[in-house]
């Protein structure tokens, strides 16, 4: 095991209060920097997904050390079944979806669509890298209302890439799909749970899925992003939704709507549908 691996690997175990008490001093920091290496690795990641791996880039490394979004996590691991079918939209390298996977089992498929084309590349080699080719089907598009081609502005980190904002970044051109128009072709399977998390876009998700929300009523996670996500949190409650907060101390509450939006993870349920 290399130098770098051996940092990963003291990293996963240390507690998190000394990792916090060792960043105060610049001295250690520095080390630290030096011995984590910029270069990709691939590496074990911990628990919820303890016995996969993942090909990690230094802006993505910190999903080995820590369980990430960890009421994310709680909250795909209560909802999400076996054999269930489920959309990832806005899938980065596939952490989410590597979780999906492992829900659904053998007999469930995932979707991860995902624009930006590094992350495509990373997303396409961990769901390799973890045998689930079989389930999960990496669509390299964002997703929209409607389909064609849009501008992808890069973010701060390859998370936080849009098609919404961030007007002064390099922009991308990039196929859009709105999940009607792909699901059309192969004739609206069911589908049971959708994760989505697009940097702002999440109304224009919702807008270009009418058939799906009428036909298939799936569940939700949502990450909004402040009150431009109010068009589409409204179009599902005239569809018969309810939307609770989930926060990260897992208390799932209903959301009050005359509420500002700000940035936060919700669950949109069908009002009277059973978990």
């Amino acid at each position: 095991m290399g130098l770098s691996l051996w940092y990963v690997w003291l990293r996963q175990r240390a507690p998190a209060p000394l990792i916090t008490w060792l960043h105060r001093w610049p001295l250690l920091v520095a080390i630290s920097r030096y011995l984590d290496s910029r270069r990709p690795l691939i590496i074990s990641l911990p628990p919820p997904l303890n016995g996969h791996r993942a090909h990690l880039n230094f802006q993505t490394r910190g999903l080995a050390y820590i369980k990430y979004e960890p009421h994310v996590c709680e909250v795909i691991q209560d909802i999400v079944k076996p054999g269930w079918m489920v959309i990832d939209v806005g899938a980065h390298i596939g952490y989410f979806s590597l979780l999906l996977a492992k829900c659904v089992g053998l007999n469930g498929r995932v979707f991860a669509f995902e624009p930006l084309p590094s992350n495509v590349a990373l997303l396409r080699e961990n769901i390799a890298l973890n045998n689930y080719e079989s389930i999960v089907r990496v669509e390299a598009q964002a997703v929209a209302d409607a389909s064609g081609i849009v501008s992808l502005h890069d973010g701060p980190t390859t998370s936080e890439a849009s098609i919404m904002w961030y007007e002064e970044n390099t922009e991308h051109a990039v196929p859009a799909v709105s999940l009607d128009d792909y699901f059309r072709p192969l004739g609206f399977p069911h589908v049971d749970f959708l994760k989505v998390d697009v940097e702002g876009a999440e109304s224009l998700v919702i807008a270009g899925m009418e058939t799906i929300i009428s036909q298939s009523e799936p569940i939700f996670l949502l990450e909004l992003h402040g009150e431009v996500a109010r068009p589409g949190v409204e179009r599902l409650m005239r569809a018969g939704y309810e939307l609770w907060s989930v926060s990260k101390q897992m208390e799932i509450e209903k959301r009050n709507l005359t509420a500002s939006i700000g940035h936060e993870h919700c669950l949109a349920i069908p009002r009277g549908k059973a978990l």
